[in-house]
């Protein structure tokens, strides 16, 4: 096995209709059916599929103060907005329902607390143990979580595949624009096959 499907932040609190964070430029319909079959396709290649949930402190120091610009602080940040996300024990930290039951028990599940997957986290390692050099990125939201992830797995050596029709933003434009910056930063852009 040398590739992976990592599924990123797939939670009610981006995809329910009561998430802080649910609005997409995407039905979330078509969006969850899609990371649906990507899942499924990872597993007919027998692909490791990652699953990955956010837990925000909410409570950080300012991470986000800084200088550099956003998107190079974005692998290095976590959640530090007004409003709440993520939080731990609530119903908008859980995966949503239809993602849920695809989790299989042979499937990484893992917890982070930064935008990025990797960013204090076994999952460089567990993707290592398994001899995986290939990822697939999925999930939400496009310019934050799955850019972040995207980025550093591509500046750990990894090749990185990001699925544009697997994805979604707030807002086509920076779904657009997140899919530009990807680019620049060598990351492959395709769609579910």
């Amino acid at each position: 096995m040398n590739e992976a499907l990592i599924v990123v932040d797939m939670q009610n609190e981006f995809l329910d209709p009561a998430g802080s964070f649910s609005k997409k430029h995407a039905p979330i319909d078509v969006l969850i059916g899609n990371c649906i079959l990507a899942v499924k396709q990872a597993r007919e290649r027998n692909h490791l599929v990652v699953w990955v949930k956010s837990h925000y402190l909410n409570n950080s120091p300012a991470l986000n103060e800084s200088p550099e610009p956003w998107k190079k602080r974005l692998i290095e940040a976590t959640h530090t907005g007004k409003t709440l996300c993520c939080v731990e024990g609530t119903f908008n930290a859980e995966f949503h329902p239809r993602i849920q039951e695809q989790i299989a028990p042979h499937d990484f599940v893992l917890i982070k607390q930064f935008y990025s997957a990797f960013k204090e986290t076994t999952l460089e390692k567990v993707l290592k143990e398994n001899n995986v050099t290939n990822i697939t990125v999925i999930g939400v939201v496009t310019n934050v979580c799955v850019y972040a992830t995207c980025v550093s797995a591509k500046n750990l050596g990894f090749e990185v595949t990001m699925l544009e029709d697997c994805t979604s933003s707030s807002t086509e434009k920076k779904h657009i624009e997140a899919l530009g910056d990807l680019l620049e930063n060598g990351i492959r852009i395709a769609k579910l096959n």
